[in-house]
């Protein structure tokens, strides 16, 4: 699959490794390219995909970053407005259906779900069920953080 995402911080980098591992062909945008850097300090990996410095919630830095070709978005940058608002322009504007929002305030995280329609995770990670060997992003869900019983799915 083609994935974009948005936020290349220690999250974004780590979940953009997880997905070139199983082979994903993946794209990220990010505002600083200072952050672009943490993908060179995985000792076992480099990325190969395409990465480009911009304004996540510009359209026209999303279009060169590939979403109107993408099966998914997860924007996962350490700024929950801006996850909010490139996901929401992800969804609105380029009708993609596969789109997650990393949200650092649970209530924040209520609010964009119910408001938005948006699937929201928390500073937790992202896993994948064992349900799919592949483990597309059909199969992503968002794992438990320690006061929850069990793991949500993210897309059916």
């Amino acid at each position: 699959m083609n994935i974009l995402v948005i936020g290349c911080d220690q999250v974004g980098a780590a979940l953009v490794r997880d997905l070139e591992r199983i082979g994903h062909d993946i794209s990220i945008i990010e505002k600083d390219s200072e952050q672009l850097k943490r993908l060179d300090g995985f000792d076992d990996y480099t990325f190969s995909g395409n990465a480009l410095v911009g304004d996540p919630t510009d359209p026209d830095v999303l279009r060169q970053g590939g979403i109107e070709n993408c099966d998914a978005v997860a924007a996962v940058s350490e700024d929950d407005s801006l996850n909010l608002m490139a996901a929401q322009i992800a969804k609105s504007l380029f009708q993609r259906e596969k789109v997650i929002c990393r949200v650092s305030d649970p209530h924040l995280q209520v609010l964009y779900h119910k408001a938005y329609e948006l699937d929201t995770t928390g500073c937790w990670p992202i896993c994948w069920t064992s349900r799919s060997s592949a483990a597309t992003p059909s199969a992503w869900t968002l794992c438990a953080p320690p006061t929850q019983p069990a793991a949500t799915p993210l897309w059916p």
